[in-house]
C-alpha cells in the first residue's frame, strides 16, 4: 500500500500509510501532522488512495492549496501517481511505494530520466575527457533555490491580496536561505521603518527586530548590505549595526526605492561565499517581486485606459508598452493637436430628475444612455473623456493621428442618433455638437487615478453647438470646419445641410453651421428637401430673404429647422436689417 511522505525543506520528515483515508494538518488528531510548517492550516485537508492515484483535497477553510510542479497556481484538489509530488507551504508531499525510498529532490524527474538514452558508439575520439565530481551536499541544496524561484511567479499570482503576496515571499525566503531564522519585508517612509510582512523558523517567536540603519543604508545605496558578527564583512566595521535576535548575520536587499527584504540567521561563521549565494538568491527574489509589482501596476493602468480608448488605440498603446516606456513617452502625454470633437448631451435630464419620485430609475436611464454614447465613440476609434453629468465627450486625433478623424466623428454621432431614435412627437432625446480644430489632449495622473481629458477652442465650440441644437431644432449640429474635413462621408451614412450663419453665445466670430442628418428613410427629409433648404439658407445669409422665405415654406411641416429662421424673418418683415452681415447672434445658451 502506498504512503504519503511529507518532507519539509528545512529538514523535517513524516510519513503515513494510505491504507485508509487520512487527514492533513498541524493539530493533534491529524494522521499526517505537519506542526513544523506554519503555512499549513490547523486542519488542512484529506488524502486517500484511489488506485492508481493518491487524491489530496483541501478543506474549505484551508488557506493554501496544493501546488503541482509547473502548475500556474495552487489547486484545491490534486491527484498524484507513485513518485509524484505536490507542495504545500514549505513542505513537499510525495506519494511513494511503502518499500521504496525516493530522493525528495529527484522524485519529480524520476519518470523523465527513464526516457533518456545515450549513443553506444561515437565516430570520433573526443578532444578531452574528464569526470564531473559530485557536488557537496550543501550545493545540492541550491536546487531548492531554483525550485523556489521557478514557482515564485505563480505563487505571487495566486495570492488574494498584497498582504498575502508579501507573506508568501518571506516564507519562500526562509525555504531558500537554509540558515535563515527570520525574514521580513519592510518599508521606509519619512525615516521610519514599517514591518509589512515577516516569518520565522520558530513559529512561537514574535516579530523580528529590524535595524533601521541597515535598511536606510541598503535603500540609499540600492544594493544589498550585509553584516556578520564574526569579523569584518564586505568592508563593514564591527559595531556599525546593532546585533539583534541572537543572530550571527543579517542582510538587507532593496525592492525599489522604499521597500526591502531583511534576512537574519545563524551559522556558517566566516563563510562569506555562502552568504554571497544567499544574498544573490534574495536579490533575484526581490527583482522578481519588483517586476511583478510593475506588471500589476501596468496591467491596472492599462485596465483604466480601456474605458477611454477604442480597441485599435489600445492595441497601439499595448504595442508601445511592449517596446518599453510608453507611460513616460509622448504617446499619452498632454500635447496640442488637431481634434475632431463630439459633445453629446441628454435633453431634459435635469427637469426629469426634478420631477421624478424614483431617482434610481433616472440613474439607470442615464447609465444606459451614457453607455450608448461612449460605445459609439469607441466603436469608431475615438477616445472618451470623463463624463460631464449626463453628457459625453469624445474626440479623434489623439493619441494617434488619423486622416479620417472627422468622418469617424460623424459616424459616431450618427450611430448615437440611430440608437436613440425619436420620441412620439418626433423629437430626438439628445443634442450633439461636432467641431474640428486645435486642442490640448492627454493623460492626467493624480496619485493612483488616471483620467483622459482635452480642452481648447474645438471643445468649447462643440459644447456651444450642442446647446444650439435646441434653438435650431435638429439633433446634430456640425461646424463648417468639420463639415469640410468630412466631405467624403458617404450619403448612405449621413447627409449635410447648411442651416445658417450664427455667432454662438459666448463667442465672437460667426460660423456656418450645418445639420448632420441620417440617410433618407431614417430622416423625414428627402435629398431634394435638403438641397432646397440649403439654397434657402444661403439666400438668407446673402440677404435675399424673399427667396429664402419661399424655399423654407416648401419644407415639410414636420421639419423643425424651418421654425428657427422663419420667425426671424417675420420679425423684420422679411427684410434684413441695415447692418446685416449674414449672421444671427445668439443672446443665450
Amino acid at each position: 500500500m502506498p504512503k504519503l511522505v511529507a518532507r519539509s525543506l528545512d529538514g523535517h520528515e513524516v510519513a503515513v500509510d494510505l491504507a485508509e483515508p487520512i487527514t492533513i494538518g498541524r493539530v493533534d488528531g491529524c494522521e499526517l501532522r505537519l506542526d513544523f510548517d506554519t503555512a499549513v492550516s490547523r486542519r488542512h485537508g484529506t488524502a486517500r488512495w484511489e488506485p492508481p492515484l493518491a487524491v489530496l483535497d483541501c478543506y474549505p477553510q484551508a488557506r493554501n492549496g496544493f501546488l503541482l510542479p509547473h502548475a500556474s497556481r495552487p489547486q484545491r484538489q490534486v491527484r498524484l501517481r507513485l513518485g509524484e509530488s505536490a507542495i504545500i507551504g514549505r513542505t513537499r508531499l510525495t506519494c511513494e511505494p511503502s518499500d521504496v525510498e525516493l530522493d525528495p529532490l529527484t522524485a519529480e524527474s524520476a519518470d523523465a530520466s527513464a526516457d533518456i538514452s545515450f549513443a553506444a558508439d561515437l565516430r570520433d575520439e573526443p578532444d578531452e575527457q574528464y569526470t564531473i565530481a559530485p557536488l557537496p551536499a550543501a550545493k545540492i541544496a541550491e536546487d531548492v533555490r531554483l525550485s523556489v524561484l521557478s514557482r515564485l511567479p505563480s505563487v505571487l499570482d495566486s495570492a488574494l491580496d498584497e498582504a498575502e503576496r508579501l507573506h508568501r515571499v518571506v516564507s519562500l525566503v526562509l525555504v531558500g536561505v537554509k540558515e535563515a531564522r527570520s525574514a521580513a519585508i519592510v518599508r521606509r517612509e519619512r525615516g521610519v521603518v514599517h514591518l509589512l510582512a515577516w516569518d520565522r523558523q520558530d513559529a512561537t517567536a514574535g516579530e523580528p527586530s529590524i535595524s533601521s540603519r541597515l535598511v536606510a543604508k541598503a535603500l540609499a545605496e540600492q544594493a544589498t548590505v550585509m553584516y556578520a558578527w564574526y569579523g569584518d564583512h564586505f568592508g563593514q566595521a564591527a559595531g556599525e549595526f546593532t546585533r539583534t535576535d541572537e543572530t550571527d548575520w543579517v542582510f538587507c536587499t532593496p525592492i525599489g526605492a522604499a521597500d526591502a527584504i531583511v534576512v537574519a540567521g545563524e551559522g556558517r561563521a566566516g563563510d562569506e561565499a555562502a552568504r554571497q549565494i544567499d544574498a544573490k538568491f534574495v536579490e533575484v527574489m526581490a527583482e522578481l517581486l519588483r517586476t511583478e509589482r510593475e506588471n500589476r501596476d501596468l496591467a491596472g493602468r492599462l485596465g483604466q485606459m480601456r474605458q477611454f480608448f477604442s480597441a485599435p488605440v489600445m492595441r497601439a498603446i499595448e504595442t508601445a508598452v511592449g517596446q518599453g516606456g510608453v507611460f513616460e513617452s509622448e504617446l499619452l502625454a498632454p500635447r496640442e493637436c488637431e481634434l475632431a470633437v463630439l459633445f453629446c448631451d441628454l435633453r431634459g435630464f435635469s427637469a426629469g430628475v426634478e420631477a421624478s419620485d424614483n431617482l434610481l430609475a433616472e440613474l439607470e436611464r442615464v447609465r444606459e444612455a451614457l453607455g450608448v454614447m461612449t460605445q459609439a465613440v469607441l466603436d469608431h476609434g475615438g477616445v472618451t473623456g470623463e463624463f460631464l453629468g449626463d453628457a459625453v465627450l469624445g474626440f479623434w486625433g489623439w493619441p494617434l493621428e488619423s486622416d479620417h478623424k472627422a468622418i469617424d466623428c460623424c459616424r459616431a454621432a450618427l450611430q448615437i442618433a440611430r440608437t436613440f431614435g425619436r420620441d412620439a412627437e418626433g423629437q430626438a432625446p439628445h443634442g450633439i455638437g461636432l467641431a474640428f480644430g486645435r486642442a490640448v489632449a492627454g493623460r492626467i495622473q493624480t496619485g493612483d487615478r488616471t483620467s483622459i481629458n482635452a480642452f481648447g477652442p474645438a471643445l468649447n465650440l462643440a459644447s456651444r453647438l450642442q446647446t444650439l441644437t435646441k434653438h435650431l431644432r435638429v439633433p446634430i449640429l456640425v461646424s463648417d470646419q468639420l463639415r469640410t474635413h468630412a466631405a467624403k462621408l458617404s450619403p448612405d451614412e449621413g447627409r449635410f445641410r447648411l442651416l445658417g450663419r450664427v455667432v454662438p453665445y459666448g463667442l465672437s466670430k460667426p460660423l456656418e453651421v450645418s445639420e448632420l442628418a441620417l440617410p433618407h428613410g431614417l430622416h423625414p427629409l428627402a435629398d431634394e428637401d435638403l438641397v432646397a433648404y440649403e439654397a434657402g439658407a444661403r439666400a438668407f445669409i446673402a440677404g435675399d430673404w424673399e427667396t429664402a422665405y419661399e424655399r423654407f415654406r416648401q419644407m415639410p411641416a414636420d421639419d423643425r429647422a424651418s421654425d428657427f429662421l422663419l420667425p426671424e424673418m417675420a420679425r423684420h418683415g422679411r427684410t434684413p436689417p441695415n447692418d446685416w452681415d449674414g449672421a444671427l447672434r445668439m443672446d443665450a445658451k
